[in-house]
């Protein structure tokens, strides 16, 4: 079998259902790859010394989304209806509030903060019956976009370290272009969700809307697509297998 954090979440989800593979062993091939590729994410020191790798996420959600994973694989094998992308793990932007988990915006003032909500988008994620793999890094307050503006260090382009991969959900972005998450889900103000392109990722806009707001619910999520060769400056634990487009020769 391709390696698992290689499948996209479509053919990941197609394994799942088939009984080819079991939400726990995906969730953790992913959590091992995060903290293999991103130098403990909750390590402040290692951050400030610039020691992080790719930092991409600021919260790891490790015993949450085994556990959610666990769940799944159980009701999966008593035969039990499911949604679509149960068991399919996913990563959060830290813009996003999420009962049971920090959400700092990237900021100083709203560290250590738990909400003690979930946003709609994240109801709809446990709903879904989908891992939350953890937050990942911005500008801070969504204000940027390079994912440079971070109280908690620079987000780093996993295609070359020394650029940046747009933002401002760079984190998000980062995730999923090195194989730390299936999918991830972003913001867009200002031109967020395009910016990925930089990574490079292919991001897709809401297009629901919801019936109470009348506005989409679900913020624009990041994902893989056609396959490109990486660079080969990039260090191996980052190189990408699947890209849009590869880096601007010169940085951004």
């Amino acid at each position: 079998m391709k390696d698992i954090i290689k499948l996209s979440a479509a053919e990941l989800a197609e394994k799942l259902a088939a009984g080819e593979l079991t939400s726990v062993e995906a969730t953790q091939a992913y959590i091992d790859h995060i903290i293999a590729t991103d130098g403990e994410p909750l390590d402040a020191e290692n951050r400030a010394a610039g020691k992080s790798g790719l930092n991409a996420f600021l919260h790891l959600n490790a015993e949450e989304a085994l556990e959610v994973a666990a769940a799944v694989d159980a009701d999966r094998a008593a035969g039990k209806e499911l949604p679509a992308l149960a068991g399919v793990p996913i990563a959060v932007k830290d813009l996003i509030v999420t009962k049971g988990q920090p959400t700092t915006a990237a900021s100083r003032m709203l560290e250590g903060w738990m909400s003690p909500y979930d946003g709609t988008v994240t109801q709809k994620i446990r709903e879904a019956r989908m891992p939350i793999l953890g937050k990942t890094n911005l500008d801070e307050f969504a204000m940027g976009s390079t994912t440079e503006h971070s109280a908690f260090g620079v987000t780093r382009n996993p295609w070359a370290l020394d650029r940046i991969p747009g933002g401002s959900g760079g984190g998000s972005a980062v995730a999923v272009a090195a194989f730390q998450a299936p999918l991830a889900l972003g913001t867009d103000t200002g031109g967020a969700s395009p910016q990925p392109s930089l990574a490079p990722l292919a991001s897709s806009p809401p297009t629901a809307r919801s019936p109470a707001t009348g506005s989409s619910p679900w913020p624009p999520l990041s994902t893989r697509s056609a396959p490109a060769p990486a660079p080969s400056s990039t260090p191996p634990c980052c190189t990408r297998s699947s890209a849009v487009t590869t880096p601007r020769t010169q940085p951004p």
